[in-house]
């Protein structure tokens, strides 16, 4: 049972949905060459992407309670850096705000949202102009108020300002966390015993044993993971922050057809040599594995009983 983790999109949908021609709200110009990249702010010195908000263009809304919220202004908070490299810093798009209640019928902007058109100039924002007021933010000025985000009732009575960071990630926008491809994955697997017979220095019976996933889908996968490229992100490789391609760890018992125990020992760095105490009775041999759950923090290798020939 394999389970993979990634990180999810935690994209702003006023931009991403413009990017794309199927879902632009066809009120919006500017859109028809942009990318993705051109909405996300770089370091003015390195030029490499930045998560910092002095590197981001900001906005200040100012809402008003008439039309149930609807902007009454926009003001330019912060230039930011690094915008519309598609198109060499300089472009003019429209902006819409999201996050109103009202419904319009305007084939063009059927939601009613408020626009503030855009003005780059060198990859930073040097103006904002509002060209549609829009309606239905009245629960936005509710929350602004009253200072909750856990849904105020009373109607907002004075203008409530928000700033508004354009940014295609929303995370480096609120947390200022730089985006990442982060992925995690944790693998339960059903074992099976591998196992040799060969005499030890004093010429006595050693089984060598080793354990492995039961089945070639298993084993397929454990080999991927050993690799360093597919450990987890951020993850050293030291220790359990790496996985095996077999158990490490673990308990591992020896019996014959008779149910004697034969010799018992335990899996260090993923082989076991046990010394058999007694000769086994004909037939094959039961190796007992007790499991192994904590040699990596990205594979569980399940006790298991396997029957094998010598």
């Amino acid at each position: 049972m394999l389970y993979r983790y990634e990180q999810p999109l935690v994209d702003d949908p006023a931009i991403r949905e413009n990017l794309n021609p199927d879902t632009r709200l066809p009120a919006l110009q500017g859109w028809e060459t942009l990318i993705a990249d051109d909405w996300r702010p770089r370091d003015p010195i390195t030029g490499e992407w930045s998560p910092s908000l002095s590197n981001t263009a900001q906005i200040r809304l100012g809402f008003l309670p008439t039309d149930n919220g609807e902007v009454g202004s926009v003001i330019l908070e912060n230039g930011g850096s690094g915008y519309m490299g598609s198109r060499g810093g300089n472009h003019t798009v429209d902006f819409e705000i999201r996050g109103n209640d009202a419904i319009t019928g305007n084939p063009l902007n059927p939601e009613d949202v408020a626009i503030v058109r855009l003005g780059f100039a060198n990859g930073s924002l040097t103006s904002a102009e509002l060209l549609n007021n829009g309606s239905g933010y009245q629960y936005l000025g509710q929350v602004m108020e009253s200072g909750s985000s856990f849904g105020a009732t009373v109607p907002f009575t004075e203008q409530q300002d928000a700033v508004v960071p354009l940014n295609l990630s929303l995370m480096e926008s609120w947390y200022e966390q730089p985006a990442s491809n982060y992925r995690d994955s944790y693998l339960i697997t059903d074992t099976k015993a591998r196992a040799s017979l060969r005499r030890g220095q004093s010429n006595e019976l050693q089984l060598e044993v080793k354990i492995v996933g039961r089945d070639r889908q298993s084993r397929r996968q454990l080999s991927r993971m050993a690799r360093p490229d597919q450990w987890s992100t951020g993850y050293s490789g030291e220790g359990p922050e790496r996985a095996y391609r077999t158990a490490q760890t673990g308990s591992i018992r020896i019996k014959d057809q008779q149910g004697r125990l034969l010799g018992r020992g335990q899996l260090e760095s993923g082989v076991a040599q046990i010394g058999l105490q007694n000769l086994p009775a004909d037939g094959e041999l039961e190796i007992l594995f007790g499991g192994d759950s904590s040699s990596s923090y990205l594979v569980n290798y399940r006790a298991s009983s396997s029957w094998i020939s010598l």
